[in-house]
Parts: structure tokens; C-alpha cells; sequence
């Protein structure tokens, strides 16, 4: 089982960023960061040794809240996997 992380900003409207320090030189923000992470399972390679990922083992998650609710929601995903990608 493999899983996978990243995070990025994204633009928001003015008042969705109200109250959030930012980057810019008056201290405003433009962006907030979102988290996104996969669930998947690999188990066989192609004709050139590369890994192919099992059909339909993928699960997706995203979130705005802090990246540790989404490491928890990205092992969620992970436990609620069908057994059937464990092995």
C-alpha cells in the first residue's frame, strides 16, 4: 500500500481569507494551502520494469484544515480500503 502526500496554494476570495496571515509585504494572504493525498496499492510492473498502479486502488482525499487532519483522513481512507488491496 502506498500513500501520498502534497500540498499547494490555492486563490481565495477576499473574505475567505480574512483574519489569515499571507506572504505579500503588508502580511495579507491571497492563498490558502490545501492538502491532497492518495491511497493506493501497486502490484505488478509493465514490460520495462515500471510499476503499475492496481485498477480503481486509488482513493483521493483533500482538505483545508490543517495537514494533520489530513494525514488522519489520508490513514482513514487507508483502513477503509478494501481488503482485497492488502495482499
Amino acid at each position: 500500500m502506498y500513500v501520498s502526500a502534497d500540498g499547494t496554494g490555492v486563490p481565495m476570495v477576499t473574505e475567505e481569507l480574512k483574519g489569515r496571515r499571507g506572504k505579500q509585504s503588508d502580511g495579507t494572504a491571497k492563498t490558502r494551502q490545501v492538502y491532497l493525498g492518495c491511497v493506493f496499492t501497486q502490484h505488478r510492473t509493465d514490460e520495462k520494469g515500471h510499476p503499475v498502479r492496481d485498477y480503481e486502488s486509488t482513493t483521493y482525499v483533500s482538505s483545508l484544515l490543517s495537514v494533520r487532519c489530513c494525514v488522519r483522513r489520508r490513514f482513514a481512507a487507508a483502513w477503509a480500503a478494501p481488503a482485497r488491496w492488502w495482499c
